[in-house]
């Protein structure tokens, strides 16, 4: 460092002896010119040669000091370039911080798994609980069931002895009132047989008096059976139906002992689950120690990163310092070369002047210009024709439907296997078609979604002039677009938008006397737009497009200037070219959502069309847009504007229900602390007007996606817990008025988790499925 402000010095010191030399030489110049100009003409430039001797070795003595002077230039740049490394390993220390915040964000991930892990447990033990309870109470059930089953078979068995005891009983009976029927026939015989035995009779008279006694005796005997049997036979089909009673109440006790093994089996498979929570509980509590261990490790290590950065910050202030001293010495530098170069000119006149000095001329140039660009110069660099228009297209489209041209448009790029669903499409087409409302349609997300491919391949099918343009980081000035004079080279370098702007204003504002490209479109593709400050390099250009008078095909030159761009150049003398950007040229530009770019300003949200293109969950081959075979036909502008629809276009229900959502968004907005004004709304229905709908199809679709487009991204950065019911009233219009239930999911789930996670909403669109 010290070494670094020695050369600083020594550098000072050489640029204080060199302006001495200059001031030195000027005053005895001067006072020669004074005394030369009182001599006469023959004797004036009689002391030319010493001079010119004299003035060549003070320009040896400016050379050697130019050449140390170079020599700083070159420890500057390597200074330069050392802080380029500095800057370079403080991106890569950024990433590496970025890459522990994403461990962090891991941990905090990990923590939340271990607590619904938890809360998982506590659920399934509640549950195992009462799967415990209901056993208990089953067996209890159970127990009770089989002691009943226990008892029935008690009485069921004493049933079964009763009427096995009644049944042999009722046979017995049945074969002694067979054994009397047999002897009452057998006496029966023997009385008709003994009828004309009187005596035997008589005899026998006590005997049959003796036997219908009996018989008396038997037939109440056999009534008293007869009603045993019955009082058996009811017994009998009571014991049936306690039987089947029995059965019935079996069969439940089955169903009931079928039911508690199922139970069981859930019990089982409940002590299972749970005993792999615990074992997954465990292992999260060993990733949980493992994370916090890292976690401690990785503040340490951010610690020390924010120490080597402040470090590096410091070392990089102090060679900013230097860096500026050196520009003060390179400054300097020039100021000593244009005092040579004033020299070298002054010792060319000087030999010209001893050449003619016979002839008495001074010896200057005819036109007097030395070191400037003349007119021609600058209106031949911008009457050159740019790459992007120098293909000759011979053939226009013809004339075609809008319908027929965006098919046209689709079938492109499914041919080259892109993948873009057809409100996308849609959108990208609306937003290009209403430059007079909304100047730029912006393509974000992350890297590899095909944002660049798009607008070229669209450009291709639709037959538009297409210009690629990539963005610098150290962009800072509109002269990044649009080129510069170099005033060490003497000359302008214009660039291809420069040249492009003359070439497709069919106005012919610029004054050059060129030939157009009549009646042709130029879509411009800032690519990768927010690497720098889009406000430094574009924010003239955005103006200079707000303030272009509407399309009209005769605009005058009065109504074309204040949306003109002037180049302001040295050396013309017709003044300054005045660029304007024709409605025939279309802006379009795409961003990146990384730690490496700059975010959009209000400025540029409010007049752009943002279409936020979300990282894919389903992941396939990457696209690369394969290889255009289309033949290249041109897309007439007439044809184009005839597509193009004004407000008035909205009637009826459609302006009803436009103006109440876009009332409706106002308020919420206002309430949120990101109110709008008349240029958003009226891009509002400039977009919902020239939306390509078919008969029939509602208004939904547009309005939804310039929520979408044009009011979530100026939600960026909002606190999600101080506008909760804000963002419900959001979800509320498109999930309920609009009918567009899959954007209201998308937001209201990222409401959610990035309520959870930052605290700030930041809106990262998504993947529709199409239609």
């Amino acid at each position: 460092m010290s070494m670094l402000f020695g050369d600083t010095a020594w550098v000072l010191v050489l640029l204080s002896t060199a302006l001495g030399l200059g001031g030195i030489t000027a005053v005895v110049g001067w006072t020669y010119d004074i005394q030369r100009a009182r001599l006469p003409e023959a004797t004036r430039y009689n002391d030319l040669v010493p001079r010119v001797k004299e003035l060549e070795e003070k320009i040896t003595a400016l050379n050697g000091e130019r050449r140390r002077l170079d020599q700083a230039i070159q420890d500057r740049d390597r200074k330069a370039a050392e802080i380029l490394a500095l800057e370079e390993r403080i991106h890569s220390l950024k990433a590496e911080f970025a890459g522990l915040s994403g461990a962090e964000q891991q941990i905090n991930d990990m923590k939340r798994l271990a607590a619904e892990a938890a809360e998982s447990y506590s659920v399934a033990r509640a549950e195992l609980d009462g799967v415990r309870q209901a056993r208990e109470e089953a067996d209890r059930g159970a127990q009770s069931a089989e002691n009943r089953l226990a008892n029935a078979r008690r009485e069921i068995e004493l049933t079964e002895e009763q009427v096995r005891a009644v049944t042999t009983r009722f046979v017995e009976l049945e074969a002694a009132v067979g054994q009397l029927q047999t002897d009452r026939a057998r006496l029966e015989r023997d009385v008709a047989g003994l009828g004309d035995q009187q005596a035997r009779l008589v005899a026998t008279q006590a005997e049959t008096a003796g036997l219908e006694t009996r018989k008396a005796s038997l037939g109440r005997d056999i009534e008293r059976i007869e009603e045993r049997l019955s009082t058996a036979t009811a017994l009998l089909t009571e014991t049936q139906q306690a039987s089947r009673r029995m059965e019935d109440e079996r069969a439940a006790v089955a169903q009931s002992v079928a039911e508690l093994r199922g139970e069981r089996e859930r019990l089982e498979a409940a002590r299972s689950e749970m005993a792999e929570l615990l074992a997954r509980r465990e292992a999260l509590h060993a990733q949980i120690g493992a994370l916090e261990e890292r976690q401690s490790a990785a503040l340490a290590r951010i610690e020390e990163i924010g120490t080597r950065l402040r470090t590096l910050a410091d070392e990089k202030t102090g060679i900013e310092r230097e860096i500026a001293e050196l520009d003060g010495a390179r400054a300097a530098l020039w100021d000593a070369r244009a005092e040579e170069a004033a020299i070298t000119a002054r010792i060319a006149a000087a030999k010209q002047d001893l050449e003619t000095i016979d002839r008495g001329r001074s010896g200057r140039g005819a036109d007097g210009q030395t070191g400037a660009a003349t007119g021609n110069e600058v209106d031949r660099e911008l009457r050159d024709l740019p790459v992007c228009l120098a293909t000759h297209w011979p053939q226009p489209h013809p004339v075609e439907q809008e319908a027929e041209a965006l098919y046209r448009v689709t079938e492109h790029l499914q041919s080259l296997k892109l993948s873009y669903d057809k409100r996308t499409v849609l959108a990208f087409h609306t937003a290009l078609k209403i430059n007079d409302a909304a100047q730029l349609a912006v393509l974000a997300g992350v890297s590899g979604t095909g944002k660049s491919l798009l607008p070229r391949r669209y450009a291709e099918a639709m037959g538009i002039r297409f210009l690629q343009i990539a963005v610098e980081p150290r962009w800072d000035s509109p002269q990044d677009l649009l080129g510069f004079y170099n005033y060490i080279e003497k000359g302008y370098r214009a660039t291809d938008l420069a040249r492009a702007l003359v070439h497709m204003d069919p106005h012919q504002t610029a004054d050059l006397e060129i030939k157009t490209a009549e009646d042709q479109m130029l879509l411009v593709l800032l690519d990768e737009m927010n690497l720098a400050r889009v406000e430094y390099y574009f924010s003239e250009f955005l103006s200079r497009l707000e303030i272009r008078p509407r399309f009209s095909r005769d605009l005058d030159r009065e109504q074309r200037l204040g949306a003109s761009l002037p180049l302001d150049l040295p050396g013309r003398s017709k003044g300054p070219v005045r660029l304007f950007p024709s409605h025939n040229v279309l802006f379009v530009g795409t961003m990146n959502d990384d730690e490496s770019t700059q975010s959009l300003s209000d400025k540029v949200l409010d007049r752009s069309n943002v279409l936020q293109f979300a990282a894919p969950t389903a992941f396939g081959a990457a696209p690369d847009g394969g290889s255009s075979v289309i033949e290249p036909r041109y897309r007439r502008f007439s044809q184009w504007r005839s597509w193009v629809k004004d407000t008035d276009a909205l009637e009826g229900g459609d302006r009803h229900k436009a103006k109440a959502v876009v009332a409706k968004l106002a308020s919420v907005l206002e309430q949120m602390g990101r109110p709008f004004g008349h240029r958003l709304s009226d891009a509002i229905f400039a977009y919902a007007a020239n939306y390509p709908r078919g008969n029939g199809d509602a208004i939904d679709v547009p309005l939804a996606d310039q929520i979408e487009m044009r009011i979530l991204p100026k939600l960026r950065g909002l606190a999600i817990d101080e506008h909760q019911q804000s963002f419900e009233d959001i979800d509320k219009l498109i999930r309920e008025d609009l009918h567009d239930r899959d954007l209201a999911d998308r937001l209201r789930g990222l409401v959610e988790r990035q309520g959870q996670g930052t605290g700030q909403f930041n809106w990262r669109g998504y993947n529709r499925s199409g239609g």
